[in-house]
Formats: C-alpha cells, structure tokens, sequence
C-alpha cells in the first residue's frame, strides 16, 4: 500500500495495468537482487577464506596443528575475528587437511627419487661388476700368455745352452 501510494504517479508503475502483474516484477526484481548479493556475499566469504589461510600460513599452522593450540595464537587478529565461530574451525581442518595432501605429495615424490636413485646405484654396482669380471678375465688371459712365453724362452735358453755346452 505505501508502495502503491508512493509510485501511483509514475508513468512505468502506471503502464502495468493489472496488480498481479505488478506484483510478479516486483518478486523477479527481488530475485534478482538476491542473486546479485549472494553473489557478492560469495566474493566476500572467498576472500574471507584466503584471509583466514594467509592468517593460519603466516603463524606456521603445521599439519598436526591442534585447534584449541593455534586459537589462542589468532584471536587478536581481525581476519580471525571477521569468521563466524563454527567457520574457522571447519577452515582450519580443510587447511591441516591441504598441508596432509601436499605432504604426502613430497612424501611420494621424494620417494620416487630415492627409488630412482636407489636403480641407478644398483645400474653402476652391476656395469663395475661386469667390469671388473671382463678385467679380471683378460688379466688371467695375459698371464697365461706371459708363462707361455717365459717357458718358450726358457725352453729356448736351455736348448741354447746344451748346444754351447755340445760344441
């Protein structure tokens, strides 16, 4: 009625002949007034959250960081103060929940390059191995090569030496 009283004299309140009518753009304008604010609620609760993450990133919130220990730390700060109660603690487990993945992310990588480098010591042991056998073989070759012929000179020496001792 106080809207009605107020805007009789409009010329776009009075193009809208039938009240039904009028009250049906009202309910779609409010509508969309809602969604505008719901979505400038949610730009403002998004950068509330990453607020709340920086706060817990910059007094070093570990991932086994208990609630109760890490409040009393935070609650002179604003951006702590700016969350509603059963907020924070929701945020603070998702936070110690995102350092868990991230840490076992560097748990599997660092074990993925122990495992690799663990292959690749175990590569060179067996290439040194073979190595060694192949030396060792041609070594045990030459030798025998050397007797061989230190008792063909021998053999020659001695023949040598009756023929000086015959004449």
């Amino acid at each position: 009625a106080d809207f009605t009283s107020k805007f009789k004299s409009d010329e776009r309140y009075k193009s809208i002949e039938k009240f039904r009518e009028k009250e049906e753009y009202f309910l779609d304008y409010l509508q969309e007034l809602k969604k505008r604010e719901g979505k400038h609620r949610d730009k403002d609760f998004s950068s509330m959250k990453l607020d709340f993450f920086d706060l817990l990133r910059e007094i070093k919130v570990g991932r086994n960081s208990k609630y109760a220990d890490v409040r009393d730390r935070m609650e002179s700060d604003n951006r702590y103060k700016a969350v509603e109660s059963s907020r924070r603690h929701e945020w603070f487990r998702e936070y110690c929940k995102k350092l868990d993945e991230s840490y076992g992310q560097e748990d599997m990588d660092a074990r993925r390059d122990r495992e690799r480098h663990e292959r690749q010591e175990a590569s060179l042991r067996e290439r040194e191995k073979q190595v060694k056998e192949t030396l060792s073989a041609s070594l045990r070759e030459r030798d025998k090569e050397r007797e061989q012929h230190l008792r063909v000179e021998s053999e020659q020496t001695f023949r040598t030496l009756l023929n000086d001792l015959i004449k």
